[in-house]
């Protein structure tokens, strides 16, 4: 049996769950067949999921409450998910033609919006979280914590790593399978548009430097 006869068996309404065991065999079948269905579903979440999880700081220690910041991350990062998956689509798309890709924006944005799923799940982790750390994950002293809390604490954590490595998975197989790409090309192909926003920043400091 060849892949197409395996994408013929894919049924639509599995999508979502296919797309964690088979997740090349499920992007192409959502490439040839639905690329743009789920979307901005998919982009408003994952900017949630990214809001929520860059919480670096204690929130005891901003202006407001955690019942306040966390509201705001949600409708900030919800409004502003789509347009970080779009710059960071468009970019691959350009920095994969350096590498001889062969892809555009449309399918990049089809692939980041599918491989977030795993990472979406994670704000299933977010109430224990903010439970087991009083509202303040980004602060945490281990060493204060109980037996009790401590081991849910570092479950928690492991699973939200194992989501994120997941949907780097399922981003590297998609890159590569709308690039026509190996795994390593495809690594490289999204960290290239990192190096093309880095660089212009670390060149403007170092003018800013040298005119001191």
């Amino acid at each position: 049996m060849d892949i197409l006869d395996d994408i013929e068996l894919i049924d639509e309404h599995e999508l979502f769950r296919r797309i964690w065991t088979k997740p090349r065999l499920t992007l192409d079948f959502i490439l040839r067949n639905c690329p743009k269905r789920y979307l901005t579903t998919l982009f408003v979440l994952g900017g949630i999921t990214n809001a929520l999880g860059n919480r670096s700081t204690d929130l005891n220690s901003s202006a407001f409450s955690p019942m306040v910041m966390i509201p705001m991350a949600i409708v900030v990062g919800g409004l502003l998910g789509w347009v970080f998956y779009y710059i960071y689509a468009s970019l691959l798309g350009w920095t994969g033609k350096w590498i001889k890709g062969i892809a555009g924006m449309d399918q990049f944005l089809t692939v980041l919006a599918w491989a977030s799923i795993p990472t979406i799940f994670s704000l299933l982790l977010v109430i224990p979280e903010l439970f087991i750390t009083d509202g303040n994950p980004g602060s945490v002293d281990i060493s204060s914590m109980n037996i009790s809390t401590v081991i849910p604490y570092w479950l928690i954590k492991i699973g939200e790593a194992v989501l994120a490595v997941w949907s780097l998975a399922i981003m590297m197989k998609g890159i590569a399978l709308i690039q026509n790409f190996s795994i390593g090309k495809a690594i490289l192909n999204a960290i290239l548009p990192l190096f093309v926003i880095i660089i212009p920043i670390c060149i403007i400091f170092g003018l800013i430097y040298m005119m001191k």
